[in-house]
């Protein structure tokens, strides 16, 4: 007769190395779905790299086409904005002079008033004496 402790210690002994074998196995396979994952990462990576380079390239080139095409308009609207600068500096009031010119101003207009008034008296005197 078989003594059934040694063959269920057998069986558990097997069960276990089949147990631990699949274990393994699974372990392993794992470990190549995660190399794999990585790589396709990697890749995804590096495509992703390649077309941020692309489109850097492409927004530097329309950069420098909007600034050759458009160059000489800037660069002549700031001559005028420099231009009229000048001219509003050389023509216009200062603050610091715009009392004394309002001051003449108003003296110009008094004399010229005056010189109204004076001629407007001679005028009534004229008048008077011929009727």
């Amino acid at each position: 007769m078989m003594n059934w402790t040694i063959i269920f210690g057998v069986a558990n002994l097997v069960v276990v190395l089949i147990g631990g074998v699949g274990v393994i196995l699974q372990m392993r396979y794992e470990n190549r779905l995660l190399r794999h994952d990585f790589t396709n990462l990697a890749q995804r990576q590096t495509t992703i790299d390649e077309k941020i380079e692309g489109l850097d390239r492409k927004i530097e080139e329309e950069m420098d086409s909007n600034r050759r095409e458009h160059g000489e308009v800037v660069a002549a609207i700031r001559q005028k904005v420099s231009d009229d600068a000048l001219y509003v500096r050389d023509h216009f009031l200062r603050k610091e002079t715009f009392g004394p010119v309002m001051t003449r101003v108003e003296n110009d207009i008094k004399n010229v008033g005056d010189r109204i008034e004076a001629r407007l008296l001679r005028m009534e005197a004229k008048i008077d004496t011929k009727t």
